[in-house]
């Protein structure tokens, strides 16, 4: 019975989800067509629905709403950043504010993770389109509404004082400063890599680092396995499809299959969620920027990227955890 309810719960999940993404893009295409907004839609609807869901069983909408704002605006602080020393700082207070808050709200949690990639996107964009904006607004109301009305979570009417805004806000945990530098640094490191070695979408192993490094990660070696399993077995599946006559059908086909499974995997094994986040995401990007002629290289940076984030990610939580050893009291 407990497993018949769990599937049930799964799938109105997924019939929420691809329910947002077929509204929005509806919305969206009449104004500025399929690959002008339906990827920003579509992130939009993405982030909303993981917001809304950081909570079983309560949500506050105008807190997600605020969220969902800073998530996107990120974007335009990392394209006039760049990757600059002042994104590099910003990027240290970020990594310092997510290990300073960790685990006191679960939407900050999650959406500390949005701010960090939407602002390494940003680092990469020559320009920022109306897509963006148009896209964000659209994705973010329609999946508001359509989670609202049906998820028909209890209304957390203290998300805001119970979130990051507590009276601890000045608490200063134990070795905050330098571990909060070695995690920026690690993130920084997985910016200039990719773009050293010449890979497309750098954004891919910043990614990497925070879905597997999160400040009270363990098991990083583990987990990074099983994120570039999935990722391997999402780029083969992705390839195979490739190969299909009607290949602009096919990919627009492939993003709503993927968002109808993606909802499903949540809260199974880290290589299913890669799997599919990964099938979900890398379909978005064609869609968006090679929608005219899909590109294999992206299959080929994605697997490269996911293996340089998670090797610095290994690294990181090794330096890490000898910081943390080297100032345990001693019995």
């Amino acid at each position: 019975m407990i497993h018949y309810k769990n599937l049930i719960s799964s799938l109105q999940d997924s019939f929420v989800f691809i329910g947002s993404m077929l509204i929005s893009t509806a919305l969206i295409y009449p104004i500025i067509g399929i690959q002008g907004g339906i990827a920003w839609s579509s992130f939009a609807v993405l982030c909303t629905y993981s917001l809304y869901n950081a909570k079983p069983d309560r949500s506050n909408l105008l807190y997600v709403s605020f969220w969902m704002l800073i998530i996107m605006s990120s974007t335009y602080i990392g394209r006039f950043l760049h990757l600059s020393p002042w994104f590099y700082l910003y990027l240290f207070i970020i990594a310092y504010c997510y290990y300073f808050f960790f685990g006191r709200d679960p939407v900050f949690d999650r959406a500390i993770r949005f701010i960090i990639i939407l602002s390494t996107i940003g680092t990469t964009l020559p320009h920022i389109t109306e897509g963006l904006p148009l896209g964000a607004f659209i994705g973010t109301v329609t999946a508001l509404i359509v989670c609202h009305y049906m998820m028909r979570k209890h209304y957390d009417l203290a998300a805001f004082k119970q979130g990051i805004f507590t009276q601890d806000l000045f608490k200063l945990d134990t070795n905050i400063i330098p571990r909060a530098f070695i995690y920026s640094l690690g993130m920084f490191i997985c910016l200039w890599l990719p773009l050293y070695f010449g890979l497309n979408k750098n954004y891919w192993a910043t990614l990497t680092f925070i879905m597997v490094m999160t400040p009270k990660a363990e098991n990083v070696v583990h987990n990074t396995l099983l994120r570039f399993i999935g990722s391997l077995a999402a780029v083969a599946l992705l390839y195979l499809l490739f190969q299909l006559p009607n290949i602009h059908q096919v990919i627009f086909i492939a993003l709503f299959l993927f968002s109808f499974i993606l909802p499903l995997c949540f809260g199974n094994n880290f290589a299913i969620v890669t799997f599919a986040v990964t099938c979900y995401s890398l379909v978005l990007v064609e869609i968006a920027g090679y929608w005219q002629n899909p590109t294999y290289s992206l299959l080929i940076d994605r697997l490269l990227e996911t293996f340089i984030g998670g090797l610095i990610a290994i690294l990181i939580s090794i330096i890490l955890k000898c910081i943390r050893s080297s100032h345990r009291p001693h019995s």
